[in-house]
């Protein structure tokens, strides 16, 4: 029988080569060799890496290292969880280690062409291990190596069927074909590694979109309208932030004394550490779950409508509290939810006007706060404020370390704690438990004792305020007899008396 004509590339798929019938083998396992026990770990599956290999690794040295990689082709052909198109390179790669060895083939090339089979065979069982649901997707990619696999084995089936084996190895054409062969076989791996860089990144690219849709969510606009009834607002202190421009209210950090005027509130720029006069106490008024106060911490004044007008664009100021005064209660009327909070409209309880971020006359040097009606179409964006919470009725002293005083909260209005510290000795006024004499003194440390509140005293054309301790049952720090300094009761005359 004449020998084939070289060829320099070989691509014919497994159904075009013209291979005995013997060579075509089934999924299972030849009947020309008995079942080998399967290795305790498929980790354990050794191999010869394909590049050392394919530059003539130690594979390729002794013939006795065949054996060694039969074991490790039988492991991946009676796998119970290896894909049928992997069992079938399996067993490709089974009978031409097994003409390796029964025929006693010396020639180094062509046992090397049945290592590298084997160990490309062995890297893409491993690859596709766990891949049950890819079956498809991966013989697809993997054909032009099975079409190679089944080149290589019809090569060797008809080489091994010849009579003088010793003149059959060493012909100039069996050379090339080798040579061919072996090319067809490292471009096919190539392919495969290709094939699979390309899916990895374009999954690895599906799931970062994936994530950023989930990480990402729009903002959504104006959704889920509540205008149709006021809103509880937790008491504690607050910025009152504008949603069309961004700014907070602040008031004039000035108190007249001696006679009552009411005091600028202005709109300015939003800051992460804001000012004391851009702090707002927002208190129920008469126990009402929808009536507030806003009350500025900075001074005590309360938000006011000037001279108590319902006419379009009239001032809002602050102003000392007057009871009875409706220009001076609240409520917080829900608008809309954001992303960053909810908005809503602060609308008078005695007028029909709300507070507005925008001069009416359009005036861009104008930033004073106005009242303004709410038209038919519903509130604007400057009508629409977010109440940005600061603190709580919970909320202890920032800036001293120690236990809370529980039952010492006053839950009639949020304030914030203080210190008293002398500016000459660097010492604390603090609460101690004496009856007799003075139950205040001076520590080097605060401690829970030493937290005092400030109490305005809203008594008309006087500007007063208390000291006062934070309890439940609040009392006030006095000057006993004109002796020392003491605390006892909390009454309106004794702040104005001493």
């Amino acid at each position: 029988m004449d020998s084939p004509t070289p060829q320099s590339t070989l691509v014919a798929s497994p159904t075009s080569i013209a291979t005995p019938t013997s060579s075509r083998l089934s999924f299972g396992i030849p009947r020309s060799f008995s079942t080998p026990t399967p290795s305790s770990s498929s980790s354990e599956r050794l191999f010869t890496p394909f590049r050392g290999i394919v530059s003539g690794g130690e594979g390729s040295r002794a013939l006795g290292a065949a054996s060694t990689e039969l074991a490790a082709l039988r492991d991946v052909l009676n796998a119970i969880d290896t894909l049928p198109f992997v069992k079938y390179l399996a067993s490709v790669g089974v009978q031409l280690l097994q003409y390796v060895i029964e025929m006693q083939i010396n020639n180094d090339m062509f046992k090397n062409l049945a290592f590298r089979a084997k160990d490309v065979i062995v890297a893409v069982a491993r690859a596709c291990d766990g891949l049950q649901s890819m079956a498809a997707q991966l013989e697809s990619d993997l054909r032009q190596l099975t079409s190679t696999m089944d080149n290589i084995l019809a090569f060797a089936t008809e080489k091994v069927s010849r009579g003088t084996l010793k003149k059959l190895w060493s012909k100039s054409e069996d050379v090339a074909m080798v040579r061919a062969l072996d090319m067809q076989l490292t471009h096919a791996f190539h392919i495969f590694q290709i094939q699979s860089d390309v899916i990895s990144r374009r999954q690895q690219d599906l799931m970062m979109k994936q994530l950023a849709d989930l990480s990402v969510s729009p903002i959504p606009s104006h959704v889920e309208t509540i205008t149709d009834r006021p809103l509880r607002v937790q008491e504690g202190i607050y910025l009152i932030k504008n949603a069309a421009s961004g700014n907070v209210l602040e008031i004039e950090d000035f108190k007249p004394y001696g006679h009552v005027s009411t005091t600028h509130v202005v709109m300015v720029t939003y800051s992460d550490e804001p000012l004391q006069t851009q702090s707002w106490s927002i208190q129920r008024h008469a126990n009402k779950d929808f009536d507030f106060t806003i009350r500025s911490l900075a001074t005590g004044y309360v938000l006011d409508i000037v001279h108590n007008w319902d006419r379009e664009g009239t001032k809002v100021g602050g102003h000392p509290w007057q009871p009875g005064a409706g220009n001076e209660i609240w409520s917080a009327w829900g608008t809309r939810r954001g992303a960053s909070g909810d908005y809503c409209t602060i609308r008078s309880s005695g007028l029909s006007t709300v507070l507005d971020g925008s001069c009416p006359q359009n005036n861009p040097k104008c930033h004073e706060l106005h009242a303004t009606h709410i038209t038919n179409a519903g509130p604007s964006f400057s009508q629409e404020w977010q109440l940005v919470p600061l603190s709580s009725p919970s909320s202890g002293l920032a800036s001293v370390t120690h236990a809370p005083d529980t039952p010492d909260t006053i839950h009639v209005y949020p304030r914030r704690r203080l210190l008293l510290q002398n500016v000459q000795t660097g010492m604390f006024a603090t609460r101690i438990e004496d009856s007799d004499g003075s139950n205040v003194t001076l520590t080097t440390s605060p401690s829970s004792s030493s937290s005092w509140s400030i109490l305005y005293i809203d008594i008309w054309r006087l500007d007063r305020f208390a000291i006062i301790t934070t309890s439940a049952h609040p009392q006030t720090l006095d000057h006993w007899g004109g002796s020392h300094i003491n605390v006892r009761s909390l009454s309106v005359f004794t702040c104005l008396s001493h």
